[in-house]
């Protein structure tokens, strides 16, 4: 395995194969930057290791990902259209190796398989996470879905509606506090 560093890159090289140093086929195009074989490395534990963690731009925790399949790709370029970049590196940055399996989770799962998917545009989809959200009483990821939501074109207005809508069907003081929490958004966002 050899790791290098350079201004605009940190490239993970892995030879699976022991020491004839073979490539696995399958390169992955980071989101900057060349094109890559990350492998399937401890993408947290080579970064601590070598003592470049605290010196990491913020993409190349992402970059260390193990993004060899398609699903997480879509997943990841999914995640940061809607959450916004600033976020997802955020995430990424502070995954470690207990939270790792999650964020990867996550990004495949529900950013690669579900929102990827065609039958619902992306509007519709954070109206429907805006509900869910209030439903389940999840105030932080209602928080990060209302700046999501903002993004794929929902208005206050409409948020507005899914909130009424959800305090004949969850409760008032459901619908109640998704209402706090996005007029502080909206606040924090100047929206």
């Amino acid at each position: 395995m050899a790791l290098a560093h350079n201004r605009t890159a940190l490239t993970l090289t892995m030879h699976p194969f022991g020491s004839k140093g073979a490539r696995r086929p399958g390169p992955v195009a980071p989101a900057a930057g060349p094109i890559t074989w990350i492998g399937r490395a401890k993408w947290y534990n080579v970064v601590r290791s070598s003592g470049l963690r605290a010196g990491l731009k913020p993409r190349e925790a992402i970059d260390l990902m193990d993004v060899s399949d398609a699903k997480f790709q879509i997943g990841l370029d999914m995640r940061r259209k809607v959450l916004g970049e600033e976020y997802v590196v955020q995430a990424f940055n502070a995954a470690t190796d207990f939270t790792k399996p999650l964020q990867e989770l996550v990004t495949r799962m529900a950013w690669g398989e579900v929102w990827a998917r065609p039958g619902l545009d992306l509007k519709t989809r954070s109206l429907l996470n805006l509900a869910i959200l209030t439903a389940l009483n999840r105030p932080a990821e209602l928080r990060l879905h209302i700046r999501g939501a903002l993004r794929n074109g929902v208005t206050k207005e409409q948020m507005q509606e899914v909130f009424l809508q959800t305090a004949a069907y969850c409760g008032l003081p459901a619908a109640m506090d998704s209402f706090r929490i996005a007029e502080d958004v909206f606040r924090d966002d100047n929206a």
